[in-house]
């Protein structure tokens, strides 16, 4: 039996690699799968059967295979991936997001942990990761299995009512985030019933107080989401507003209203995965007649089996290391 050992730890990544495992057990394939920090709230959320971290490789079993997400903060898959290039175990790394491709792999002396192989997300994945100096002969473009799984069992797309009086903002720890939840308090300001804004911050986000201030500070009713899953709690809102958060993708992909300031993300505007606004006034027109954004075929016809194909590749590679 080809034995796996999977290894996650930011939230994108993780369910990513989670979609992956549950497609290589259901191929009777032994995949260990081990979560750090935010990984574990991914995997519990999809219900995929996982074990907090541990330096597997030390207690001497033989893998066929590592397959790992691509963390930008935590070294676990970096670790991870060093030990298996010493055992002769090879690797895939799966990209999940459009941004910070070379900073995946590469520690803080500078050096590189490369995988043998790297799934990216799209044609334009592909080649921003080239740009940034990824090994073209490594990457396949295969798709995002988690996005790929929100494709399949996606609702249709919804309009809610207008204007939209229950607001989820997607916060994480880029700097356009601020500016952002700012326009959304300006458009708010000025309306004679304002909405209720649900706040809900990105797993590696630690510092929050500047958001809460400029919440407190604004008038508007609001209140922080602490659900397991963010999807259920974007599903009772009406509109999803955000800067370059993945989860805008994932509400997009989910039929929900999503606007997004990402101008820094060219994959939001390529793929129109949401309603691109800039200021004040587009904002606005959002949120006064919210409309879900239709995402290109060419994209979504990309992400459909992305899991399958993953796995194949993950086969693949482990079956060349058994032979």
């Amino acid at each position: 039996m080809t034995a796996v050992l999977a290894v996650a730890h930011d939230p994108g990544g993780a369910s990513a690699v989670a979609c992956t495992v549950r497609e290589l057990r259901r191929r009777g394939m032994d995949v260990l799968a081990l979560a750090k920090g935010p990984a574990e709230a991914q995997f519990r959320r999809l219900g995929v059967e996982h074990v907090p971290w541990a330096p597997a490789f030390s207690g001497g079993r033989r893998w066929d295979l590592l397959l790992t997400g691509t963390s930008q903060v935590d070294p676990v898959e970096l670790d991870s991936l060093d030990v298996a290039r010493r055992a002769g175990t090879p690797s895939v790394a799966l990209v999940d997001y459009w941004a910070n491709y070379r900073c995946r792999f590469l520690r803080p002396d500078r050096s590189f942990v490369l995988p043998d192989q790297i799934v990216a997300i799209d044609d334009l994945c592909r080649q921003e990761m080239e740009a940034d100096g990824l090994p073209p002969d490594r990457i396949h473009v295969l798709g995002q299995p988690y996005f790929g799984l929100l494709v399949e069992s996606a609702l249709p797309a919804r309009r809610t009512k207008e204007p939209a009086a229950r607001i989820l903002f997607a916060s994480d720890a880029e700097p356009e985030t601020q500016p952002a939840l700012a326009i959304l308090l300006r458009v708010l300001a000025s309306w004679s019933r304002p909405a209720e804004i649900l706040l809900r911050f990105h797993p590696r986000e630690t510092e929050r107080r500047d958001r809460e201030s400029l919440l407190a500070g604004a008038g508007v009713p609001w209140r922080i989401d602490e659900a397991l899953d963010p999807l259920e709690s974007a599903r009772a809102v009406d509109v999803v507003v955000g800067a370059s958060s993945s989860m805008l993708i994932e509400c997009s992909l989910s039929g929900i209203p999503t606007a997004g300031f990402a101008a820094r993300i060219p994959a939001f505007r390529h793929h129109r995965l949401v309603v691109s606004v800039n200021d004040v006034d587009e904002l606005e027109a959002f949120l006064r007649s919210p409309l879900a954004s239709r995402p290109s075929a060419d994209f979504l016809a990309q992400q459909v089996g992305a899991a399958t194909r993953v796995a194949d590749l993950c086969a693949s590679v482990a079956g060349r290391s058994s032979t």
